[in-house]
């Protein structure tokens, strides 16, 4: 039998990579995420999913993988579960019941374009997450900022040990530890070796791990690398990385202008403590990472942290820490009567700071705001004070809801601080993709990531560009 390998998404956008490598009856599925495409989003906050068929009008609507062998056979609506027609409205997708391939899903990062779709695989199909990335997962869908989950739970897998699915060997690689930890994918079969970056990652304390992975996808003799090739999507990056013939030449010196980590943190930490009033934060609560930074640059500065309760809760539960908790004006959290056993724990052993008491002294706190409670902003108070937007939604300027932020904004009267790391660390910069794939060395290079992947080459690997749904055999390559 020989090896096959599937690219169900992302050939063409940034984020939504889902590969799948199959052999002698055996399936590893490499991440089950939604691309970000803002403007196919359907979800808006005004059209609400359905009850019965959200896994089904999912799959129809582009926003999960098609993979046969993953979804439950009621969520596909086979037999006219849920009201829907039949396999056709799913694209004849296999549901796990009736599939004979010992299928099992790997996530290397907790960002939702690598994960969005995880809680609508089935029981009967494992999805392995890294130690921390599953525990702030489960902590966030008690509280419902996680996926929208059908599962009992996840598996977890130790970095930088193999995990054996059938003939398959998947080797999870450490990209970085800190916050939820991340990692790249080295799958074997006795045909060869297929790679998935996942996110790569080649700035300040984690270079060394993405060279030590190249080094060693050379010394194995890759045969296929799936690459993050995201910053080639945007003109100005090419640009700044581009040498006198117009081409990227392969280097680790960022672009000209571009910040390092170390630059952001130190400008992070004096824009919180030269803040002349209240200081608030839009930060992406999966990355604890970042919340670790805020903790202690607020600490340093002398203010206390000031969390909403969902995300003090996964503070709690991940950080095993007793956070002050600011209580927005939420439907969902106003009766006692009705709240959750998880919020009645939170607010019966932690702090809870009135508005009264920040608008006294707005200098002493950082309060932990997101998006969907920024009305909030119009009761605090706003003098001297600045708005950190840290990764947090909306994620940019290209969202349709940014206009509107920075619309609330302006009406509140605070200053807006954009601090984009995931621009930094999330995804190297073009030069540093080159060298890393010129150091891997792999036979055939397969961008990905990306909506212009074809500018991604390398010095000797061939360029392949599959496109999504394409599957083929890893022994004709």
């Amino acid at each position: 039998m020989t090896t096959t390998v599937t690219l169900h998404s992302g050939a063409r956008t940034i984020g939504g990579v889902c590969v799948s490598v199959e052999h002698a009856g055996a399936k590893a599925v490499l991440d089950f995420g939604s691309p970000y495409v803002p403007e196919a989003q359907v979800f808006d906050g005004r059209v609400e999913p359905r009850q019965r068929t959200w896994v089904a009008d999912s799959i129809r609507l582009g926003l999960f993988p098609r993979v046969d062998g993953v979804y439950a056979a009621e969520d596909l609506g086979i037999g006219g579960v849920g009201g829907i027609g039949g396999v056709g409205d799913t694209g004849g997708l296999v549901p796990a019941e009736r599939s004979t391939t010992e299928t099992a899903v790997f996530v290397s990062t907790l960002y939702l374009d690598h994960m969005a779709a995880i809680g609508a695989v089935s029981d009967r199909v494992p999805v392995f997450l890294g130690p921390a990335a599953r525990q702030i997962e489960l902590a966030m869908e008690t509280c419902g900022l996680g996926v929208r989950s059908r599962r009992s739970g996840y598996e977890s897998f130790e970095f930088d040990r193999p995990v054996r699915v059938g003939a398959i060997e998947v080797l999870p690689i450490t990209s970085y530890t800190d916050g939820f930890g991340s990692c790249s994918f080295l799958v074997t079969t006795p045909d060869g070796t297929v790679h998935w970056t996942g996110n790569l990652t080649i700035d300040g304390f984690d270079t060394g791990n993405a060279l030590a992975e190249a080094d060693l996808l050379r010394e194995r003799g890759l045969d296929l690398l799936f690459c993050d090739a995201t910053r080639f999507s945007f003109a100005d990056e090419l640009n700044r990385a581009a040498g006198p013939a117009g081409l990227v030449r392969p280097t680790l010196a960022p672009p000209p202008g571009a910040p390092t980590t170390a630059e952001l943190d130190d400008l992070l930490a004096r824009t919180i403590a030269e803040c002349r009033g209240l200081a608030v934060v839009n930060v992406y609560q999966r990355e604890l990472a970042s919340i670790r930074k805020l903790l202690a640059y607020a600490a340093r500065a002398g203010r206390t942290v000031l969390f909403e309760p969902d995300a003090a809760h996964v503070v709690r539960q991940c950080l095993g820490l007793k956070p002050s908790v600011y209580l927005p004006d939420s439907a969902r959290l106003a009766a006692p009567a009705g709240r959750p056993e998880w919020l009645a724990r939170l607010l019966a052993e932690c702090r809870v700071v009135a508005k009264a008491e920040v608008a006294a002294d707005p200098r002493r706190f950082l309060v932990q705001n997101s998006y969907a409670n920024i009305l909030e902003l119009l009761s605090l108070p706003s003098a001297g004070g600045v708005y950190i937007h840290l990764d947090g939604e909306p994620v940019g300027p290209y969202d349709p809801a940014w206009d509107n932020m920075t619309r609330i904004l302006d009406r509140a009267g605070f200053a807006l601080a954009r601090f984009d790391y995931n621009d930094v660390v999330g995804h190297a910069f073009p030069g540093a993709v080159k060298y890393y794939v010129d150091r891997a060395d792999p036979k055939v290079l397969a961008p990905c990531h990306c909506t212009r992947p074809e500018l991604l080459t390398a010095a000797r690997a061939r360029q392949f560009l599959p496109t999504d749904g394409l599957a083929f055999s890893l022994t004709d390559l």
